[in-house]
C-alpha cells in the first residue's frame, strides 16, 4: 500500500505529464493545503532535472537540511547532490527528480535566491520585485512564501516585493486571481488593483480586475474582506474613497459606468462615493449543478457566462482561448449571455449560444473570429 508521501509524489508525476484528472487534482490540492512542507515541495517540482545558479550558502544550507528531509520521509538516505563548478559560480545538478523539490526549501532557509515558482522563474539576489504572469489561454497556481495559495487566470499578473512577508504581505493584481490566504493576524494580506484594494487576515476570495474591461469585481467565498474602493475621479488624483466590508457569498462590482454595466436587479445594492454610484453589492449563489459560484469555476477549467454582455463575452473568450475576436456590429450591446462550458472550442461555444437565441452570426477568417 502506498504511503501518503508516495501518493503525493505520484500525483506530482501525473501533473508533470499533463495526465492529472479532476479528482486527482483535488487530491493534490488537499495535500498541499494541509501540509506546509508539501506546499513548498509542490511549487518547486520539476519532472526531469534542475540546473540553476545558487550561492555556496545555499549549498551549505542544503547539506544541513537534507537529513531533516530524510527524517520526514520525503527523501531516501541515498539521494545525493552532484556539484559542478563553472568559471565564477556553482551549479547544483539534481540527479533524482524528486530531490529537485528540496531546492525551494534550501533557498528559503538560506535566504539564497528567493522564491521559485512553478513557472520556473527564479528571482536572483539583485531583484527587488517579483512578477508572475500568465499568457492568453494560460492559468497558473502559485504558493507564496507565507503559504498563501494564488490561482492566476489567463492574461493576468501578480507583483510583489521580494521582502514579502517580512513586514507586510502586499501584492498587486492585474487580471483575475483566486486567493486562499494563509492566516496571520499580525500581518494583513493586501491585494491592490487599479480601482480597489482588498485587505484580509486569512480568507478565500476571487478578484477580477482586467485593465481592458470596464468592470472589476471581488467575490468573497470564505472569511471576511475589507475593500477600499476608489472613486472614479481618484484615478485622476482625487482622494475620495469608501471602505466596504464583505461577508461570505457577497460580491462587489465596480464599473466606470455602473448604471450601464451592472445589473439593475432588485437584489443589487448601489454603492456610492460622494453621491456618485461606483458599483453594486450583490449576493452570489452556487451555479446550478455546481458546488461553487460561477465567479470561481474558472479554477476547475469551466468557462462561465452569467448574464454577460457581448463585450464581456468576447473578452472572456479571447483570454481563455488566446484568440482574437472582431465584433462588426454593436446591435447586440443590450444582449446578455449565460452558460457553463467545459472542454469546448470557442467556435462551439458561439454556435451553442447562437442556437439558443443569441441572434448573431459568426465566421472564422485568417485565424480570427468575426461576429456580425
Amino acid at each position: 500500500m502506498q504511503t501518503e508521501n508516495e501518493k503525493f509524489l505520484a500525483l506530482l508525476l501525473l501533473l508533470s505529464k499533463g495526465e492529472l484528472e479532476t479528482q486527482q487534482r483535488q487530491e493534490l490540492e488537499d495535500y498541499i493545503k494541509t501540509d506546509p512542507k508539501r506546499q513548498l515541495l509542490y511549487r518547486s517540482f520539476i519532472s526531469d532535472k534542475v540546473d540553476n545558479l545558487v550561492s555556496m550558502e545555499a549549498i551549505r544550507a542544503y547539506q544541513q537540511h537534507h537529513q531533516k528531509m530524510v527524517d520526514l520521509g520525503l527523501f531516501q538516505q541515498g539521494d545525493q547532490l552532484d556539484q559542478t563548478t563553472s568559471t565564477a559560480k556553482r551549479k547544483i545538478r539534481l540527479i533524482n527528480p524528486w530531490i529537485a523539490a528540496c531546492v525551494v526549501f534550501v533557498l528559503l532557509s538560506a535566504g539564497g535566491l528567493g522564491w521559485w515558482m512553478l513557472s520556473d522563474q527564479v528571482v536572483n539576489q539583485r531583484s527587488t520585485i517579483v512578477k508572475i504572469e500568465t499568457k492568453k489561454g494560460e492559468r497558473k497556481q502559485i504558493i507564496m512564501p507565507d503559504s498563501t495559495v494564488v490561482w492566476l487566470n489567463s492574461e493576468s499578473s501578480l507583483t510583489y516585493d521580494e521582502s514579502f512577508g517580512k513586514e507586510f504581505r502586499r501584492v498587486t493584481l492585474v487580471g483575475e486571481g483566486y486567493f486562499d490566504v494563509a492566516k496571520n493576524k499580525n500581518k494583513p494580506f493586501n491585494v491592490q488593483t487599479s480601482v480597489m484594494d482588498i485587505q484580509v487576515l486569512g480568507t478565500i476570495f476571487n478578484v477580477r480586475a482586467y485593465e481592458d474591461e470596464k468592470q472589476a469585481e471581488t467575490t468573497l467565498i470564505e472569511g471576511s474582506v475589507e475593500l477600499s474602493i476608489k472613486s472614479k475621479s481618484q484615478t485622476k488624483q482625487s482622494t475620495h474613497q469608501r471602505t466596504l466590508k464583505l461577508t461570505p457569498g457577497q460580491k462587489f462590482s465596480y464599473s466606470a459606468h455602473a448604471s450601464d454595466e451592472i445589473s439593475n436587479s432588485k437584489t443589487s445594492i448601489p454603492i456610492s462615493i460622494e453621491k456618485e454610484v461606483v458599483g453594486y453589492m450583490t449576493n452570489v449563489k452556487n451555479t446550478v449543478g455546481e458546488k461553487q459560484p460561477g465567479e470561481v469555476l474558472w479554477r476547475e477549467n469551466k468557462l462561465v457566462f452569467d448574464g454577460d454582455s457581448m463585450e464581456l463575452l468576447i473578452s472572456k473568450l479571447e483570454k481563455w482561448y488566446g484568440i482574437d475576436i472582431i465584433l462588426e456590429s454593436d446591435k447586440w450591446s443590450d444582449s446578455r449571455f449565460s452558460g457553463v462550458f467545459v472542454d469546448k472550442q470557442a467556435s462551439e461555444i458561439l454556435k451553442m449560444l447562437q442556437e439558443i437565441g443569441g441572434g448573431f452570426n459568426y465566421k472564422v477568417s485568417e485565424g480570427k473570429i468575426h461576429i456580425y
